[in-house]
């Protein structure tokens, strides 16, 4: 087990959720990953952070989305300094949805959009740095950018971050490139030209079968049926609130994401 203290910048380093029905996500969460749920006070919304043992590994926001406003889980990238980050985002052609702000003894932090409409955090750590642990049964264990067009958000997060792109499709029909922080792989980007622009989360579980039935029992609606694939046994999950999810269950040799 690899406890995190701090990530590279460009890295995925939190997720959080945001919800219609927020105590239903923590109930559906907890239940489904073991997570316990701290929720702060009203001076952070009742944000709600999940830990495994004394680890935080997600948020929960505390309070519910408006109507037609987004819901879902969102990545944040790490960064030194929130507000460099957020002035490249607007000259690689992004804009912000959040300026930057402090998170009293936590960090700081705002919220992009890439010119493609995927909505994501920056987030530059204090006290908390992030998920500290990764790669482990109900912890995050990748993170994966669906856009309709690949080779521009490859550009642009090329200019915001000091990542380059590695292909690993054919290019043409499996569009794929892995994000890299020099020989690290730290998340994916494909081609989707059928869905809006987005991330998508995978939490490691030890058992996808089995987490499949208990999603099952708690409400859920399993989208995409337990398949093995190269990198692991995959399924695709909605909760119960709406909020699409995968989980992995990871080969043994799955190195860290951080």
């Amino acid at each position: 087990m690899a406890v995190i203290t701090s990530y590279a910048p460009g890295t995925p380093c939190w997720v959080d959720l945001t919800s219609t029905d927020p105590p239903a996500a923590r109930a559906f969460y907890s239940g489904l990953f073991g997570w316990r749920i701290e929720v702060e006070g009203e001076e952070t919304g009742f944000y709600g952070i999940a830990h495994i043992g004394d680890h935080p590994v997600a948020g929960v926001n505390g309070l519910a989305a408006d109507p037609g406003s987004p819901t879902g889980w969102m990545i944040y990238l790490a960064t030194e300094d929130v507000d460099a980050t957020a002035a490249a985002v607007i000259n690689a052609g992004g804009t912000l949805a959040m300026p930057a702000l402090d998170i009293p003894g936590q960090g700081r932090m705002a919220v992009a959009i890439d010119p493609l409409g995927a909505p994501f955090g920056l987030w530059q750590g204090d006290a908390h740095v992030g998920a500290t642990l990764v790669n482990e049964p109900a912890t995050l264990s990748w993170n994966e950018l669906h856009s309709s067009n690949l080779a521009r958000a490859n550009e642009f997060f090329g200019d915001v971050f000091p990542m380059t792109f590695q292909q690993i499709g054919d290019g043409v029909d499996f569009d794929y490139t892995t994000m890299q922080l020099g020989d690290r792989t730290i998340g994916g980007m494909m081609q989707d030209r059928d869905d809006p622009s987005g991330w998508v989360t995978y939490f490691a579980v030890a058992n996808a079968d089995a987490s499949c039935d208990v999603a099952l029992g708690l409400g859920a609606n399993v989208l995409t049926p337990p398949v093995d694939t190269l990198f692991g046994r995959m399924a695709g999950v909605r909760d119960p609130t709406g909020c699409r999810f995968m989980m992995a269950q990871l080969p043994a040799d799955a190195a860290a994401n951080a």
